[in-house]
């Protein structure tokens, strides 16, 4: 979390890296694999991001944020079909989501 909020993207990478392979009974594994997706959304790595997105529980607390996160990839991917697919599941999924205003622009 320190590193998040000083901006080290890389140090945020490997640390949660590390602690996803070191720790696979984790709880907190769609919490991690959400923070390492993200990071690796804002370093501009939309595949790998993309791929850790895919791996987040649908039924978890992350599941909102990571099908966000799907679209934004895919988007930047220049995968409009798909993009398109992943914005219409958010709308059926979360119907009131809190990312809806974002993905209706």
């Amino acid at each position: 979390e320190i590193l998040l909020k000083l901006k080290q993207h890389q140090g945020v990478v490997h640390a949660t890296e590390t602690f996803l392979a070191k720790h696979q009974g984790s709880g907190r594994r769609d919490e991690l694999k959400l923070v390492l997706a993200n990071t690796k959304r804002d370093l501009g790595d939309y595949a790998a991001a993309l791929h850790m997105y895919s791996q987040i529980s649908a039924n978890g607390l992350q599941a909102e944020e990571a099908l966000l996160g799907q679209v934004v990839c895919l988007t930047h991917l220049g995968q409009d079909k798909e993009a398109n697919q992943a914005r219409n599941l958010y709308f059926t999924r979360f119907p009131n989501g809190r990312f809806r205003a974002e993905l209706e622009k």
